[in-house]
C-alpha cells in the first residue's frame, strides 16, 4: 500500500527531500505518534489527571519531554493530525556528483601510483566541500573502473607505498596459502557436516533431556542451575556433567547444535584457528587467544575468534563424534598429497609409513593413568600418542591413550584403520617401518597374514 501524499507545505517539503522507502517509514512513525497523543488526550479527558501522569500510564517507556514536544506540534501545526507529527529531520545527502567521480578516475589514470590521501587532497582543492570523499569511496570507484594498483616485482617498493612489518604470527599466512592450494581443511569441514548429519539420524530422541531450567536469558548457568544439578551429589564427587562426551550426546538433541547449521567456509575458519592455536600461545586450551596473540588469527584470512567460541565449537565436535570421520578424511587426502612429493625416478617402492608411540607428561593432581615418560625420566601420569606417518613425515593417523599403551597391541588395528581410510589398493608395494618393540613372532606373522606387505 503506497504512503499517503501530504497536504500542507510542511509535509510537501519533507516529501520532496526523501525517497519512497523513507517517506513510508516517516508516515508510519507519524501514525504511531498520532495514536499515542490522541490516546493520552482521551485518557486525560476521562480521568482529569495531570498530563504527565496520564502519559506515564499510557506509555511509561516514553520520556516526558518527548510527549511535550509531540503535544505542542499536535496543537500548533495545521493539517491532518498525522501530518502535524511528521519527523522533519532529513538525512544529509551523501551522494557524490558525477563530475567528482569522473575527476577521481582521471587522477588515477594520470598517476597510477597516487595514494588515497593525495587524491582526497586534490579533489578537495578542485571542488571544495563537494570534493570531500572518503577513502573507501575512492577505492570502490577505482576498483569498479579497473584502476587498482598492480603489484610490481618481488622485493621492489612502489612509490607512495608504506611497508608494514609483521612479527610473531605472520607465518600463519603460509598456512592459509597451503589451505588454499590443498583444500585439506575444507574436506575436513565437509566430512564434519556429513558425519554430524549421520549422528543426528542415528540418535534416539527418547533419551533427550531439555535441560534449560534455571538458566538465564542467554542460556548461561546460574547458581540455581548448579544447585539443582548437584542436589543429589555428595560433596567431593562430580555430577553427570563430567561424564564422557558419548554419554552427554545421548541426552542432548544433536540437531540443535550450531555446527550443523554452519556453512563449510565458516567451519574451515574455526578448524584453522584451532589448529594454529599452539603456534600462537602455550597456555592451556584457547585461553591464550584472549589477547594480542589471538589477533594473528586474522592473518589466515578468517576470523580472530574469541576463546569461548572455539571452546563451544570443539565441544560440539566432541558431542557429534566426528573424530573418526575427520581422521579418515585427513588420511585419505594427505596420503594422495604425499604421493605427489615422491621422487619420480624411485619406482622400487610406492610408499613408506612409519609407526611409533610417544609418551608425554600429563601434569595433574588428580588420579590418572601413568606410564614411563622418557622425556623427564620418571613414571608419572601421561598421554601416549601412537602415530602413523607417511614417508614424507605427514601424520596420517594418530591415536591418544591415557597412560602407557603397547605398540604391539595397537599396530594391527591402526593399520586396519588406515586401510579403511586410504583403501586397500593403496597398500600395494607399501613398506611399513615399526619400532623394535613390535619385533615378536606373533606380530610379524599377523602383519604378514593381514597385510601381505613388506615391513621393517
Amino acid at each position: 500500500m503506497p504512503a499517503r501524499d501530504p497536504e500542507t507545505d510542511y509535509g510537501k517539503g519533507i516529501r520532496a527531500q526523501v525517497s519512497e522507502a523513507r517517506w513510508a517509514r516517516v508516515v508510519a512513525e507519524a501514525d504511531e505518534r498520532t495514536s499515542f497523543v490522541e490516546a493520552v488526550v482521551a485518557r486525560q479527558a476521562e480521568t482529569s489527571a495531570s498530563w504527565r501522569s496520564t502519559a506515564a500510564t499510557v506509555a511509561p517507556q516514553l520520556p516526558w519531554p518527548t510527549f511535550v514536544k509531540w503535544k505542542r506540534h499536535y496543537d500548533e501545526r495545521t493539517g491532518p493530525a498525522w501530518e502535524r507529527l511528521l519527523d522533519g529531520r532529513v538525512p544529509p545527502d551523501t551522494s557524490v556528483s558525477d563530475d567528482v567521480e569522473m575527476a577521481a578516475r582521471l587522477l588515477r589514470q594520470l598517476d597510477a601510483q597516487i595514494s588515497v590521501q593525495d587524491a582526497q587532497a586534490q579533489l578537495t582543492r578542485m571542488f571544495d566541500d563537494r570534493g570531500k570523499v572518503s577513502g573507501s569511496w575512492l577505492k570502490r570507484v577505482w576498483a569498479d573502473a579497473g584502476l587498482n594498483r598492480v603489484g610490481g616485482p618481488v622485493g621492489t617498493r612502489q612509490p607512495n607505498e608504506t611497508p608494514e612489518s609483521f612479527h610473531g604470527g605472520a607465518g600463519l599466512a603460509l598456512l592459509a596459502a597451503a589451505e588454499a592450494e590443498t583444500g585439506s581443511t575444507l574436506r575436513l569441514a565437509k566430512s564434519v557436516l556429513r558425519a554430524g548429519e549421520q549422528a543426528v539420524g542415528r540418535q534416539s530422541l527418547d533419551e533427550v533431556v531439555d535441560d534449560h531450567a534455571d538458566r538465564d536469558d542467554r542460556g548461561r548457568f546460574t547458581a540455581d542451575y548448579n544447585a539443582r544439578r548437584r542436589a543429589d551429589v555428595d560433596d567431593g564427587h562430580t555430577d553427570d556433567r563430567w561424564t564422557p562426551d558419548a554419554a552427554k550426546a545421548q541426552r542432548r538433541d544433536l540437531s540443535t547444535l550450531a555446527t550443523l547449521s554452519s556453512r563449510p567456509h565458516v567451519l574451515v575458519s574455526k578448524l584453522l584457528a584451532m589448529g594454529a592455536t599452539p603456534l600462537l600461545t602455550e597456555r592451556r586450551g584457547f585461553d591464550g587467544l584472549d589477547g594480542p596473540a589471538g589477533e594473528w588469527l586474522g592473518v589466515m584470512g578468517g576470523t580472530a575468534y574469541m576463546p569461548a567460541t572455539l571452546d563451544k565449537a570443539l565441544a560440539e565436535l566432541a558431542l557429534l563424534g566426528v573424530d573418526d570421520a575427520m581422521w579418515r578424511t585427513h588420511a585419505r587426502g594427505w596420503s594422495r598429497q604425499s604421493a605427489k612429493w615422491r621422487e619420480p625416478d624411485i619406482r622400487w617402492q610406492r610408499s613408506v609409513v612409519y609407526i611409533d608411540g610417544t609418551a608425554d607428561p600429563y601434569w595433574t593432581r588428580a588420579f590418572a593413568a601413568s606410564g614411563k615418560v622418557s622425556r623427564v625420566g620418571r613414571v608419572m601420569p601421561c598421554l601416549t600418542r601412537v602415530a602413523i606417518h607417511s614417508g614424507e613425515g605427514v601424520p596420517l593417523l594418530v591415536e591418544t591413550h591415557a597412560g602407557a599403551v603397547s605398540l604391539k597391541k595397537r599396530l594391527l588395528p591402526m593399520l586396519q584403520e588406515l586401510d579403511r581410510a586410504v583403501g586397500r589398493r593403496a597398500d600395494i608395494g607399501r613398506l611399513t617401518v615399526v619400532d623394535s618393540e613390535a619385533g615378536t613372532a606373533g606380530t610379524i606373522w599377523a602383519m604378514h597374514d593381514q597385510t601381505e606387505m613388506l615391513f621393517v
